[in-house]
């Protein structure tokens, strides 16, 4: 291979693993932030963790006594696109049904998650989703072989997809799910 190419490849190689370390320094910033507040989207016991929207951008669930529900319908009441697909559909009461129609995802907790479709949910909401995962694994919060439970919209019924370990290696590769386990291993080694 020419040296030009390979410099390149290595150029290219080096902005994805920055952009990716933003994102997870991102991720991580807003989830700590919000684990010090009331729960965390990394406890297990958690219902009201976040929206992500397709785009992959976060939005947390987090006010006291906010639920999914209440985020959801003020999305859809300033959002005029959403706002009209909903009337034309009669769906008006069911913002978190409109949001997930449109590829949002709404994120109970990291192992809790719920979509329109593997393929209807566009990859950037599922790579924060992995991500925001990976996070909580890595934080030696959430043990990689926890179950991971995806409720797809276009399935009759709630779908177990494996561990957490397994949905990051799914969505991310298995290089970052085997930097999961090392990295909940290095933090529960801490612990004992």
């Amino acid at each position: 291979m020419p040296l030009i190419a390979l410099f390149f490849a290595a150029l290219v190689s080096t902005r994805a693993t920055l952009r990716t370390e933003a994102r997870r320094n991102e991720l991580g910033l807003r989830l700590g932030l919000w684990a010090t507040g009331y729960r965390s989207i990394c406890s297990r016991s958690g219902t009201s963790g976040a929206w992500i929207e397709p785009s992959g951008r976060l939005q947390v669930v987090g006010g006291k006594g906010e639920v999914h529900e209440d985020v959801a319908r003020r999305i859809v009441a300033t959002d005029e696109a959403l706002r009209s697909w909903a009337e034309e559909e009669s769906r008006e009461g069911d913002a978190e049904g409109v949001l997930v129609h449109h590829g949002w995802i709404r994120m109970a907790n990291a192992s809790v998650v719920h979509a329109r479709g593997w393929r209807k949910t566009p990859d950037a909401a599922w790579a924060t989703a992995a991500e925001i995962t990976a996070t909580c694994i890595e934080s030696g919060v959430l043990p990689p072989d926890e179950p991971m439970w995806v409720g797809l919209e276009d399935d009759s019924e709630v779908r177990f997809e494996d561990t957490v370990a397994a949905f990051v290696g799914r969505i991310l590769g298995r290089a970052a799910e085997e930097r999961a386990y090392a990295s909940w291993m290095r933090e529960t080694e801490k612990i004992t």
